[in-house]
């Protein structure tokens, strides 16, 4: 999977690098400031987890292309996590090492297609993306050093453009492991993070075109 995001990455690099320059032929490049309410979560063996809301905040650049397309890699600063309810975190005393808040410096290749109606634009998008983290996690050192170093998945969803205003909402999936299991010493704790998945949720973004 890291191997078809990373070629999925690799060609929309090229398509925004050859795009470049027939973008004024196109209508021109469109920068903007962007940020978003975001959900997320992870699953967990043996605890339960509960999804929370999160959030981020960047700058994006789109890109038109023809027919109706248009790509636009973004660099945001993203925070994403889950807490365990009550009774999980009552189940075993290092429960609290499995709630998580770390933020990622993450790029998203957003690729766009819909029709331009005059007045509105909506679209349908998928959104690859890659991101490397910049913060330890809200529990303790274990679960900290555990977290991997980096982040990639892909987000399908649908947009609208109204003006200089972009609205979206998709939902995302992380892939690959969040957790090296082997930097964590508690047995329950190996198995909690061997036995769940990694990071999902939902974004609505704002993107205000300058």
């Amino acid at each position: 999977m890291r191997k078809i995001v990373s070629l999925f990455l690799a060609l929309a690099a090229s398509a925004v690098l050859s795009a470049g320059a027939s973008a004024q032929i196109l209508g021109g490049l469109r920068f903007g400031v962007t940020g978003a309410y975001t959900t997320s979560n992870h699953t967990l063996r043996g605890f339960d987890t509960e999804k929370v809301g999160k959030y981020n905040l960047g700058v994006t650049l789109q890109i038109p292309l023809v027919n109706g397309f248009a790509i636009q890699p973004s660099v945001l600063y993203q925070v994403k996590g889950n807490d365990l309810g009550s009774a999980a975190l009552e189940s075993h005393e290092l429960a609290g090492y499995l709630e998580t808040n770390p933020g990622y410096i993450e790029i998203p290749v957003q690729v766009q297609w819909g029709p331009d109606l005059m007045f509105f634009r909506p679209y349908v998008l998928a959104e690859p993306f890659i991101g490397w983290r910049m913060t330890k996690d809200k529990g303790k050192s274990a679960t900290g050093a555990a977290l991997s170093d980096t982040e990639y998945g892909l987000g399908l969803g649908v947009g609208i453009e109204l003006g200089m205003f972009q609205l979206s909402y998709r939902h995302y999936w992380n892939w690959g492991d969040l957790y090296d299991a082997n930097n964590v010493s508690d047995s329950t704790i190996q198995t909690a993070v061997r036995g769940g998945d990694n990071y999902s949720g939902s974004k609505l973004s704002l993107v205000i075109f300058l």
